[in-house]
């Protein structure tokens, strides 16, 4: 299973000479499984440089099939899907899976950030590639080729958030891009989401240096993932989904701060990079 990282930031896309290590586009990841079948998860600007990748294969010839799974629709998950060129290109398929949001289907929240008032493109009629949304939440598994996902709710301040947890055959990949534990523990079923992964990519987007923990809406930091991870007996710990101001020497810190001696690896995701498992 190869894990690649195109965006990792939370909010805003965050470019500049202060994030160029570890990048500044909002959170997409892609996973491609041994028989070269792939999906996405989460598209936010970082779609946009994959999408452009992809234009020498299938999906530049309009014969592309990609199975695209969005945690949770806020802007910084969605906000590059407008600009996914292989969304332009009549003969691609895209199913879009995503949990229902403020009673709204996944199909309804793309298309309102498609509002002229907004966007130039006007509608999700006017891209021409085949766009479907099969129905599939929290609790639902989906198969991609070899790859099996499952999708499970996580704790979030807006509660529909979904964690996503990618297997082929024993080996398996859960992204939590967007949680929230207000006590500072994960509950149980994040814990079971988690559990044995061999890759566990986990969100830090409310970190800020020399802070402690702030609200109810704030309440989350590197410490819970490392102990979420401890909990679900993980074998490597990836942090993600940066707040937009910690800069790439602020992260390098943190990333030192949590010490050693953990019983798995703690790495920062960094855009462009590539993880196999």
């Amino acid at each position: 299973m190869q894990i690649t990282f195109w965006g990792v930031r939370a909010l805003v896309p965050s470019p500049g000479q202060e994030t160029t290590v570890t990048g500044g586009n909002t959170l997409c990841l892609t996973v491609q499984g041994a028989g070269g079948e792939a999906l996405a998860i989460d598209a936010g600007t970082g779609i946009t440089p994959w999408g452009r990748s992809l234009l020498g294969g299938p999906f530049g010839k309009g014969q592309g099939e990609l199975d695209l799974f969005i945690t949770h629709p806020h802007y910084d998950h969605i906000q590059g899907f407008p600009f996914f060129v292989p969304a332009f290109i009549p003969g691609n398929t895209i199913r879009l899976y995503g949990s229902n949001y403020c009673k709204r289907t996944m199909e309804q929240v793309l298309e309102s950030q498609m509002n002229p008032i907004f966007s130039p493109i006007q509608s999700l009629k006017n891209l021409n590639s085949n766009l479907l949304f099969p129905d599939a939440g929290p609790g639902g598994v989906v198969t991609v080729g070899a790859l099996e996902v499952r999708l499970e709710t996580l704790p979030h301040v807006t509660e529909q958030a979904m964690g996503v947890r990618v297997s082929e055959g024993n080996r398996v990949l859960v992204l939590a891009p967007d949680v929230n534990y207000p006590d500072g523990i994960a509950p149980p079923e994040a814990v079971a989401l988690f559990r044995d992964a061999d890759v566990l990519v986990h969100d830090v987007r409310s970190h800020r240096p020399g802070l402690e923990r702030q609200h109810a809406r704030e309440t989350f930091d590197a410490r819970d993932a490392v102990a979420a991870a401890t909990a679900a007996g993980v074998k490597k710990l990836v942090l993600t989904h940066y707040h937009f101001d910690s800069t790439d020497a602020e992260l390098d810190a943190l990333r030192e701060g949590l010490g050693h001696g953990h019983p798995f690896e703690i790495e920062l995701a960094r855009e462009g990079a590539t993880l196999w498992i």
